[in-house]
């Protein structure tokens, strides 16, 4: 007998504190000299949309979500030297 596919569960959608977490990265890759323009979509594929990257665990915040890290003391500075090492890995920099 075929098991039927449950549907996907929609997305939550962003709270407060989610969007400040995306304005503060998207600042932070700014700063990095990341531009969010067409053009570079396709070389940080690391990094991909900023909504979804913030909830992915990563090796080098010890397994932790950066939208986690965010909240804990020095959080900001983990999550800003984690896109550091992304954008230094990528082609052309």
């Amino acid at each position: 007998m075929e098991q039927q596919q449950q549907p996907s569960s929609p997305p939550q959608p962003l709270d407060v504190s989610d969007l400040l977490a995306v304005a503060l990265v998207r600042r932070v890759l700014m700063e990095l000299g990341y531009h969010l323009d067409p053009d570079q979509v396709g070389r940080h594929k690391e990094i991909g949309p900023i909504e979804m990257w913030l909830r992915e665990r990563r090796a080098d915040l010890d397994g932790e979500a950066p939208i986690t890290v965010l909240r804990t003391h020095g959080g900001e500075d983990r999550v800003r030297e984690s896109l550091r090492q992304i954008l230094s890995r990528s082609p052309g920099r």
